[in-house]
């Protein structure tokens, strides 16, 4: 290691011992920041339940003190209408009595009212109820109504009072008196002022007549509840009063940043009820005005970053960058060229040295491989012209036997492998005419070449077409790509049985054996049983006719099947 790179990793380790205690500084300060937020909250949810305790124990206050006075009202209302029809405008009535007035018809369904949401609303659930004290006005506690989110009490007998009746009449009184505003005004501004305070709520629950009722007294429904809704609010009520009584008060952590705090306490309306008190926090806000306050800590964190990648990038240019462009020439198969690089004496350059004598050591290898090819197609051309005719001759004389027949194969054979190697050293040559070709017609015409070759080797080539598709490119190319394949089926399948599919734009050469590896296969002079013969070109001619037409190649190679698939485009 050099004197200057040791001077920059030390400058690096001091620099992160001094962002240490800035960095825990910083962390401390934003568990702070959380804590103080977390106490608010707390602080916010109990000053809720407090307010909302006073509320409603004013709510009872004024309940005790108006229930005769209800009671009374009620009774003259019973006397109004002895002398005005039940279906009569109500509004005038309601501005004497100051209460809400309610007139079901004989099937409890609610047909006249002052109160807008209940229109239509049926009060059979409440038939035993009435029935209970019938010919007598009673009035019940207070209950939240949660399309208007006020506190109602309601006296309610049927109409007239005689046993035979069916129709009801309900008082509705309102608890709006100077105080209970005070205090909702008192609760609506702390919802106002706190914005990340999402919601404010209150469950008035009665175990012994499983009820659960939802209420928001800050911000009304605006309408009934729905049937389903009331069933899903009870359902929720009471999961939650069960986890309240184990866990009092308890804190739910929700999607989105958003915080639920619950609380049970004691009814004050009957003994056997209870009050959930809850409060939502919209976290995200909060966690929004913890990263204002830390941005300046962040800032000086920022600069101790960049410093540190000042220092970084004077070892990534004296280490890293070097050994990335070693290493981006080594996968190109490419000769390093930056002289800064070769002109270092550290391992760095040696390594750089090195990898360019092995890579000349290569190409001299490659270049012997390619003049021997050019030896071999120069030596082949002669003499294979020669035995062809020579064996055509002795077929005209004597007849065609056995042996010529073997002769013929092997012309074949040796024709296939001499065209592989001209095209091979071709390949970065044009010249090749291209045309629209029917692909079965010339696959065909290949499977009939080699069926006799086939044969020979104890194989079977089947072909399925399922469709027939043309083609835009070189015959002489596209003969190289059937050939290559048939012959390496022919060549290491090991059982009789050679599969070529044509279905869509896809074909598919099929046959047993396995694949030692699906990638090397295509390198150049790369045979996987050296024993098979060849010359190690064949995939590597196939890669390049497939790279040059945008044809994909897929090779499945499982449960001892090999099978190579061309998808042609177009």
């Amino acid at each position: 290691m050099t004197l200057k790179l040791k001077f920059i990793l030390l400058k690096i380790i001091i620099s992160i011992l001094i962002a240490i205690p800035i960095l825990f500084i910083i962390n401390n300060k934003k568990h702070l920041l959380k804590e103080n937020f977390e106490l608010k909250e707390m602080n916010l949810f109990y000053n809720f339940s407090i307010n909302t305790e006073k509320f409603l124990n004013e709510i009872l206050k004024i309940y005790h003190s108006k229930e005769k006075e209800i009671i009374d009202l009620h009774y003259k209302t019973l006397q109004y209408f002895k002398t005005h029809p039940l279906d009569s405008n109500l509004s005038i009535l309601q501005s004497k009595i100051k209460t809400h007035i309610f007139i079901t018809d004989d099937n409890l369904t609610i047909v006249n009212t002052t109160f807008k949401y209940d229109k239509d609303f049926s009060l059979k659930f409440a038939k035993k109820f009435f029935e209970s004290h019938r010919g007598k006005v009673v009035f019940s506690p207070p209950i939240c109504e949660p399309a208007s989110g006020e506190f109602m009490s309601f006296s309610d007998s049927f109409i007239p009072l005689h046993k035979n009746s069916k129709k009801v009449l309900q008082l509705g009184f309102i608890y709006n008196q100077p105080k209970l505003l005070k205090i909702k005004k008192k609760l609506k501004k702390t919802l106002k002022k706190e914005t990340f305070i999402k919601n404010l709520q209150t469950f008035f629950i009665q175990p012994n007549v499983k009820l659960a009722q939802e209420c928001n007294i800050l911000k009304p429904l605006g309408r009934k509840f729905s049937l389903k809704e009331m069933i899903k609010n009870n359902k929720i009520g009471f999961e939650i009063f069960r986890k309240l009584q184990k866990e009092n008060p308890l804190i739910i952590k929700k999607p989105h940043n958003i915080k639920e705090m619950y609380m049970l306490q004691k009814g004050m309306f009957s003994n056997d009820s209870f009050i959930i008190y809850k409060i939502s926090f919209d976290e995200s806000k909060i966690i929004k005005q913890e990263k204002e306050y830390k941005i300046l800590l962040d800032i000086i964190l920022f600069i101790l970053i960049l410093f540190i990648l000042i220092e970084f990038y004077f070892i990534s240019k004296l280490i890293i960058y070097p050994i990335l462009n070693i290493e981006e020439k080594v996968k190109e198969n490419e000769k390093i060229k930056n002289e800064n690089i070769l002109k270092r004496n550290d391992e760095i350059g040696v390594l750089a040295k090195s990898h360019n004598k092995s890579l000349d050591e290569i190409y001299s290898l490659i270049d012997s491989k390619t003049k021997f090819l050019n030896f071999v197609a120069h030596e082949l051309k002669t003499p294979l012209a020669n035995i062809t005719l020579n064996n055509d001759l002795r077929d005209k004389i004597k007849g065609d036997d056995k042996y010529s027949q073997r002769i013929k194969l092997s012309l074949k054979t040796l024709q296939n492998s001499y065209e592989d190697i001209i095209y091979y050293l071709r390949l970065n040559k044009n010249g090749y005419k291209k045309e629209n070709i029917k692909f079965s017609k010339i696959l065909k015409n290949r499977i009939e070449f080699f069926s006799a070759i086939a044969k020979n080797e104890n194989k079977i080539i089947k072909l399925i077409t399922k469709n027939e598709f043309d083609i835009f490119i070189s015959e002489f190319e596209l003969i190289r790509l059937i050939d290559n394949n048939i012959s390496n089926a022919i060549k290491y399948s090991t059982d009789e049985n050679i599969e070529i599919v044509i279905e869509g734009k896809k074909v598919a050469f099929i046959n047993s054996g396995n694949l030692k590896d699906n990638q090397k296969i295509f390198e150049e002079f790369y045979r996987e049983d050296t024993i098979k013969g060849g010359f190690g070109i064949g995939l590597t001619i196939i890669k390049e006719i497939c790279k040059k037409y945008n044809i994909k190649i897929d090779i499945e190679n499982k449960n001892n099947r090999v099978k190579f698939i061309y998808t042609f485009k177009g």
